[in-house]
């Protein structure tokens, strides 16, 4: 891989990761004040884990009255730099379809990859 393309991969990484996390966090930003820096829970607006039970209907669907009713969710916000890494994760897997793929079908051999042995009368002929 072109190592641009290392160098920007971790680039991001540092300015979403940590930077931008940090910083989303201590601002107080998406009412992050109220919510733990790193958790995999979902919480509700007051500030407790989220209970999904109480917006679904009898056949596991979304209750929208009850979803308006009950809180909408509230993901912390450390979360949404996890979308980036994925995305950064995703140009490793285009760099190798869209670029290498093509690059190593132009240059594959045809389906035969040794010659033909001579015939034995052109083996003759050229000896003359």
């Amino acid at each position: 891989m072109d190592r641009h393309a290392i160098a920007n991969t971790m680039i991001g990484v540092v300015l979403f990761f940590v930077f931008l996390a940090s910083v989303l966090h201590y601002s107080g930003a998406w009412y992050s004040q109220y919510l733990p820096m790193s958790d995999s829970n979902t919480y509700d607006n007051t500030g407790k884990v989220y209970d999904v039970s109480r917006i679904l209907s009898a056949d596991y669907t979304l209750d929208v009255e009850a979803y308006n009713n009950y809180s909408p969710l509230f993901l912390r916000y450390a979360i949404i730099p996890f979308f980036f890494f994925f995305l950064f994760s995703l140009t490793r897997q285009h760099h190798v379809r869209h670029l290498i793929r093509p690059l190593l079908r132009r240059h594959r051999l045809p389906g035969r990859v040794h010659l033909p042995a001579p015939r034995q009368d052109h083996l003759a002929a050229v000896q003359e």
